[in-house]
């Protein structure tokens, strides 16, 4: 993926945080970006093998600006056999650190 479009702000709230370097983090679909507001470049976590399963839904940023952590939920049909999933990664190279399910 080169760029992702859009931003989910209809019905999530505190889903856009700042990284160290003053980068725009923030969600879209099931990807998370880190984006240089004075560029436009993106970096786009997409899971590393291990992707978010459904839109994200969630994200928080550590103390550190460097750690984020987004999560989704399944739908109606899946919550019966799956919970939602948590990915925490690093916003500098997108390194997943931990992944859970």
């Amino acid at each position: 993926m080169d760029f992702a479009y859009g931003y989910r702000g209809a019905d999530c709230t505190g889903n856009l945080a700042w990284s160290r370097e003053g980068d725009a983090v923030y969600h879209v679909s099931g990807v998370g970006v880190c984006m240089d507001v004075s560029t436009g470049e993106q970096a786009i976590y997409q899971g590393h093998g291990r992707r978010h399963r459904a839109r994200i839904s969630c994200l928080a940023m550590h103390p550190d600006c460097l750690t984020v952590a987004t999560g989704d939920a399944p739908s109606a049909v899946e919550a019966e056999h799956r919970g939602g999933t948590v990915r925490v990664w690093s916003n500098s190279d997108g390194a997943a650190s931990q992944l859970s399910s």
